[in-house]
């Protein structure tokens, strides 16, 4: 209990991010003015950016800033499951960039050449949370309390698509839960419809990354999931192949890897990678 004391106080905490933010906004506006060439990002520039869900919030917040660095930039996001983004680029989406949330997704569209391999990059880390709805009854606080006799409905994010699910399944296999609870298990599109399930009381417990908990008033964390129950959680970048914007695409990525990138992710609750 005593870490998820902790991470209920950095949410606490990071209410606090968005004054912040804003004055690290102006500063790295003039930083990344002086340090980077107009000829890496062309006038009237426009390209997508695929992202996963969980990383919706902190996204908005670096593209709002990236594109007050460059006036003639434009960026559009599209949200989803990392599998369900890989699938769209497959099919021909118009995506210039995808970010996912596990190395799978983005491994299967090197395979198949859809993406521009010296690229990708690694570009946050984050960590899997057990989160109850806030004001309902408290029948579970902890990962040993999972069974029939305490909850009846558990939400994650489907495993076949959904990265932040394949981590749940994996830590329930892990401390041999699984078999117990399948039964009881809600499938979702993303790991804020997760959130959201929680968030209704339409689920005792959802599993979700402490970002996405970060951004809700009405769940609580009552228990974190050890790393070595799970495969490791990389979020990672690249340009996709064969489009129009790649140049703008690298550029972009290169500066989801840059401190000033970086400081925000760490204000979301995502881990900074070194």
């Amino acid at each position: 209990m005593a870490v998820v004391n902790t991470l209920n106080n950095i949410i606490n905490k990071a209410k606090a991010r968005t004054a912040r933010i804003m004055i690290f906004m102006l500063c790295s506006m003039l930083i990344l003015t002086s340090c980077q060439t107009t000829d890496e990002i062309s006038e009237n520039t426009e390209f997508t950016v695929s992202v996963a869900s969980s990383m919706s919030n902190v996204m908005e917040d670096i593209v709002k800033q990236y594109e007050q660095t460059y006036d003639d930039v434009k960026i559009t996001l599209n949200y989803g499951g990392s599998g369900k983004l890989a699938q769209q680029i497959t099919q021909g989406a118009p995506v210039d960039v995808f970010v996912s949330a596990n190395t799978y997704w983005m491994d299967k569209l090197h395979e198949d050449d859809f993406i521009i391999s010296n690229t990708q990059k690694t570009i946050a880390g984050n960590t899997l949370v057990m989160v109850v709805n806030k004001n309902t009854q408290d029948n579970i606080s902890s990962f040993d309390e999972l069974s029939v006799d305490n909850v009846q409905h558990i939400a994650l994010g489907d495993p076949e698509t959904v990265p932040a699910g394949k981590y749940a399944k994996e830590v329930l296999q892990s401390i041999q839960k699984w078999n117990d609870v399948a039964s009881l298990i809600v499938l979702a599109k993303d790991v804020r419809q997760v959130l959201t399930y929680v968030e209704s009381g339409n689920v005792d417990v959802g599993f979700v990354y402490v970002s996405d908990a970060m951004t809700s008033e009405e769940v609580q964390i009552v228990g974190q999931a050890d790393s070595a129950w799970h495969s490791p959680i990389m979020y990672t970048a690249a340009a996709v192949a064969n489009r129009n914007e790649s140049e703008a695409a690298e550029a972009f990525i290169q500066y989801l890897i840059s401190d000033q990138a970086q400081s925000i992710f760490d204000d979301y609750g995502f881990e900074m990678i070194e």
